[in-house]
């Protein structure tokens, strides 16, 4: 709900709604019902487009009329910095200094680091540390090319128009120095660094998806000349449909998400998962689950996804917790029921079939 919300506010900008944010918190539950009705009478002007959106929107329309008003609005700072903490703890680093950018007399950024629990931080003038300027212009070139890529990806529904919004081709008319960039800020932002909490955001993040398949989708050209001799025209075309395709990942992620328990680093080649089973830090360590022709009956504990998405399955072995992989083919039914126990159907431990008919992976839960 929350996150069809700040979407709806984020692209249609619905001005009763930010008004009621910012001046009268009180009535935004009523402006924002009032918003979402309009809403889905004007997306019946192309329901192809826009059933999923309307269905989002009808649904959030039932969960506001249990809903109680807020008093106050305010913002929150947290996110970043509990972000952060995250990937302190991924990487083992206890002993750290963390120095922000001094700001206002009411030092929200600085209490919100405190708040979340972070040590040793200070507020420092920028002018006396290269790192926080370093940091500042990094930020400001990223979120500016965000910000850019966001209003070009943003429909004008003021006009009442609903149709499909593409980049213009003038995004992807670059200079060899220009490619360049791009490539050096996809290996900055996507392949240095293979730590799970590098990049972090709130509930609302297409923002963030759409810029780093940005990168991605540049990435992959040799040379600016390449570029050109596709069809420089249909390149629009082509990053929508790379984009869709990111933003489908990042909500079955939402859906079926998955606590991250970081893992120590020691001179041991594994750890313990939740059920006590040893997980081999290098994957394809991990013994497959033993499957022969017809059935094959396990206890089973739980399942998961190594960090790589490699789905795996922990059973019960002469009482004790075994870990095991299994096959690719099984990939959307292990999300499918981590999905389900998102939703508070939980259905380990218990027996489950798992079979092997004339090449065809079957499941049973018993």
């Amino acid at each position: 709900m929350k996150y069809s919300i700040i979407k709806a506010i984020n692209i249609y900008r619905p001005q009763k709604v930010i008004e009621a944010i910012y001046k009268e918190p009180q009535i935004f539950v009523k402006e924002l019902r009032s918003f979402l009705e309009d809403r889905i009478i004007n997306n019946q002007a192309n329901n192809t487009l826009k059933e999923c959106e309307n269905q989002a929107f009808e649904e959030v329309l039932i969960l506001l009329e249990d809903t109680e008003v807020p008093e106050t609005l305010d913002w929150s700072y947290f996110a970043p910095f509990d972000g952060f903490k995250k990937l302190l703890t991924e990487m083992n680093i206890y002993e750290y200094q963390l120095m922000i950018d001094r700001e206002g007399k009411e030092s929200h950024t600085l209490n919100s680091a405190i708040d979340v629990g972070l040590e040793n931080v200070t507020e420092e003038d920028s002018k006396d540390y290269v790192g926080i300027r370093m940091a500042d212009m990094l930020v400001g070139l990223i979120s500016r090319l965000m910000q850019s890529l966001k209003i070009s990806l943003t429909g004008n529904y003021k006009e009442g128009k609903i149709k499909r919004t593409l980049l213009d081709s003038g995004w992807f008319a670059v200079n060899q120095r220009q490619l360049d960039l791009y490539k050096k800020l996809y290996l900055a932002i996507c392949e240095n660094n293979k730590y799970w909490y590098k990049t972090f955001s709130g509930i609302y993040s297409d923002d963030l998806v759409s810029f780093v398949a940005l990168l991605q989708f540049m990435n992959h050209f040799s040379d600016a000349d390449e570029i050109r001799k596709r069809n420089i025209e249909m390149q629009p075309e082509y990053y929508n449909a790379f984009v869709c395709e990111s933003l489908n990942k990042r909500y079955e992620i939402m859906r079926n998400k998955l606590p991250i328990y970081p893992i120590l680093e020691d001179d041991k080649n594994y750890f313990y998962n939740q059920r006590g089973a040893i997980v081999y830090k290098d994957i394809s360590n991990q013994p497959m689950l033993p499957l022969y022709s017809r059935k094959n009956e396990f206890y089973v504990l739980s399942v998961g996804f190594s960090q790589n998405g490699t789905p795996l399955v922990t059973i019960s072995e002469n009482d004790k917790p075994i870990c095991y992989r299994l096959p690719e083919d099984y990939g959307e039914w292990a999300m499918n029921v981590v999905g389900m126990a998102n939703m508070g159907e939980r259905l380990f431990p218990c027996k489950v079939v798992f079979s092997l008919i004339d090449g065809r992976y079957l499941v049973d839960i018993l």
